[in-house]
């Protein structure tokens, strides 16, 4: 199970354009982003209020918002 942790911190921080040191200084959550019948668009990375603000701009959430967007399937293994 250590390992698939290390596999999804590596690709979240992969998808915010940041490294895994600056992930693990960031308190986030993260959810589904879907439509009202529940079809889903994307996952939304929501930070905590107490995050770094330089790196929410370096990650290129907007000032008035708490989270960013990143692909459904950026947590999907790799084939093969």
């Amino acid at each position: 199970m250590e390992m698939r942790d290390t596999f999804a911190v590596a690709r979240l921080a992969e998808a915010l354009g940041i490294s895994e040191d600056e992930l693990a200084e960031l308190t986030y959550e993260i959810e589904t982003n879907e439509s009202d019948d529940g079809h889903p668009y994307s996952l939304r990375v929501v930070f905590e209020d107490d995050s770094p603000l330089w790196l929410l701009d370096k990650i290129g959430v907007q000032p008035s918002q708490n989270f960013v967007d990143i692909s459904l399937n950026t947590f999907d293994e790799p084939e093969g």
